[in-house]
């Protein structure tokens, strides 16, 4: 793998399998957004781990990229669960989602499954997804008993908090041509969290996240499906 800087190739490069977008803290330039739909349109695959910290709060290229997929814009907030027997540690904030049986997770769902830490929900516009001509399937969704709110400091909801479950993994497989024998498509893996394939650690008696249950599997497991 290499890191990337559009501003210098003025491009996503043509041997790019995958290209990976981690938590965009600031807007993306035009330049770059145009770039990455223009890989899209070629039928390029990307895998995006959208976190919930960013330096700006409008990111107006990045939701620009994001919407070619039917992604409506990350909001500021955690999803938290409310059932302790989901969490680690007992943090509402840090806990085991439910990993659906797909082709990418089919291991990790027969496994221990996974755990997110800060998680965010990934908003789809169903709506859209037709027009679009993109086909979706969830991966991984957070439980009945979560709830999202955008009060980021302590584990109580209230009245105003969106209820779960919510969808925290998506595929999002978009058709550019439909050519029989051309076809060309371009996929998207999304994840609503970006910690749980970091060095970070809730505690100093626990693994790094990307070490706990199948974290790692799940991340290399998507890369390998899309490559």
């Amino acid at each position: 793998y290499s890191s990337l800087n559009i501003l210098n190739t003025g491009n996503v490069p043509d041997d790019c399998d995958t290209l990976v977008v981690i938590n965009p803290e600031k807007d993306f330039d035009e330049l770059t957004s145009n770039s990455i739909i223009d890989y899209i349109n070629r039928g390029g695959n990307i895998i995006w781990l959208g976190g919930v910290y960013a330096g700006e709060v409008d990111l107006t290229n990045v939701n620009k990229v994001l919407a070619e997929y039917g992604v409506d814009p990350f909001e500021a907030g955690f999803v938290y669960e409310t059932n302790a027997a989901n969490t680690v540690l007992d943090y509402a904030i840090c806990f085991k989602p439910e990993v659906q049986d797909t082709e990418i997770t089919s291991k990790v769902y027969n496994g221990l499954g996974s755990i997110f830490l800060r998680a965010n929900k990934i908003n789809i516009n169903e709506e859209k997804l037709e027009e679009l001509k993109v086909e979706e399937t969830k991966l991984i969704i957070s439980s009945n008993t979560t709830f999202f709110s955008t009060d980021m400091s302590g584990k109580t909801s209230t009245s105003t908090d969106e209820r779960g479950g919510f969808t925290l993994g998506d595929q999002l497989v978009k058709t550019i041509t439909e050519e029989e024998e051309n076809e060309v498509v371009s996929k998207l893996i999304i994840y609503g969290n970006e910690y749980f394939v970091s060095d970070f650690a809730i505690s100093e008696y626990v693994n790094p996240m990307i070490y706990i249950y199948n974290n790692k599997d799940l991340f290399l497991n998507s890369v390998a499906y899309l490559n």
